[in-house]
């Protein structure tokens, strides 16, 4: 044992030894702000000479098997490389782990701006959207016509070149029209040429301009109702024909009963003739409040209320029942009424100023 320090009356004991026994003794917590001094390590003390209150202090050295052995200095530079190499791999994992993280975030954040371009490119496409739909609205439908020259300039007189299709309904060629890449189709059979007349002039509402005025005049209500009815029959598709028993002698029977000479406005005039769209198809007179009705048609304000209010859930023209029974003004064909009434007023006063 090696004795260090000690107080005044500190002692250092040679005949300590570590498989010695200390009786008497008691260890005591070392005061560190006790004031020591060195002993001469050469300096001994006799059992006899140790007495109460003499405080002992030692350190116990190391035994041999508690330190690392090296047998060469290989092996002990072998002990230091592999304590470097160890070092140096946790040096590249803490490398790789902040590689990482820095990958980590770069990928949130490109993650976070590819959402932000999404929700912006989102917005415009809202916006094109919303204009297009708004241009759409105000735009007007035109319907243009070509004349057989024109139809067959455009098709290289209907040469097998611009043919696309061929069936037992007609022929279909392809051709440049304005600018614009078109189909035609040249109907096999007249009457189906006429079907799509026909039913050309009942989506514009012009089919006054298809009845034949030779036998009298028509009951514009009842020749409506007739076409309709005559173009459903002339579907190609078998199970788009409206049934005969149900649905076409529905509307056929009570056109039957009704006399042939059915109410009509007539022109104030014999030599003018008032527009088939002015004219309501249930009183046969120029409207005054025109509205239109979930079945398409236009009619007196006054005169469809009251086809409602009488139970009435089906179209006065087609027969058939209404989706609803909502009406919306039609202000186009009002505005028109009123301009046509308006130039036969002036018309009128005219023809009476040069008769005077």
């Amino acid at each position: 044992m090696d004795g260090f320090t000690c107080s005044s009356n500190t002692k250092k004991s040679s005949w300590l030894r570590g498989s010695g026994r200390i009786e008497l003794y008691k260890e005591i917590k070392f005061d560190p702000w006790v004031l020591c001094e060195a002993i001469d390590i050469h300096r001994t003390f006799s059992e006899n000479e140790i007495v109460t209150g003499d405080i002992i202090c030692y350190q116990k050295i190391l035994k041999t098997q508690d330190l690392p052995k090296y047998h060469s200095v290989a092996s002990f530079l072998q002990h230091i490389c592999d304590q470097k190499e160890e070092e140096m791999k946790r040096q590249i994992l803490e490398e790789k782990i902040a590689g990482l993280e820095h990958q980590a975030s770069a990928d949130r954040l490109e993650k976070v701006e590819t959402l932000i371009a999404y929700d912006q490119m989102k917005h415009e496409r809202d916006n094109a959207v919303r204009q297009v739909n708004e241009l759409r609205d105000q735009s007007t439908h035109a319907i243009l016509k070509f004349s057989r020259c024109d139809l067959e300039q455009a098709t290289e007189h209907f040469t097998d070149a611009c043919k696309v299709g061929d069936t037992e309904y007609g022929r279909t060629y392809k051709a440049i029209m304005h600018g614009t890449e078109v189909a035609i189709k040249l109907s096999s059979t007249e009457s189906l040429f006429q079907q799509e007349k026909v039913a050309t002039e009942l989506e514009s509402d012009n089919l006054h301009r298809l009845i034949d005025r030779s036998a009298g005049d028509w009951p514009y209500k009842e020749a409506k109702q007739l076409a309709v009815l005559g173009v459903r029959c002339a579907e190609m598709a078998r199970e788009k024909r409206p049934d005969l028993l149900n649905d076409v002698w529905r509307v056929v029977r009570p056109l039957m009963r009704k006399p042939s000479s059915c109410p009509y406005f007539p022109p104030a005039s014999p030599e003018v003739c008032v527009p088939a769209p002015f004219i309501c198809p249930i009183l046969m007179e120029i409207m005054k409040d025109p509205q239109v009705a979930s079945d398409g048609f236009t009619y007196e304000g006054e005169a469809i209320r009251r086809w409602f209010d009488s139970g009435n859930n089906r179209s006065p023209m087609t027969n058939l029942v209404l989706p609803d029974l909502k009406l919306i003004p039609n202000r186009v064909l009002r505005s028109s009424i009123h301009e046509y009434l308006r130039q036969q007023k002036q018309q009128q006063q005219q023809e009476e100023g040069s008769v005077t």
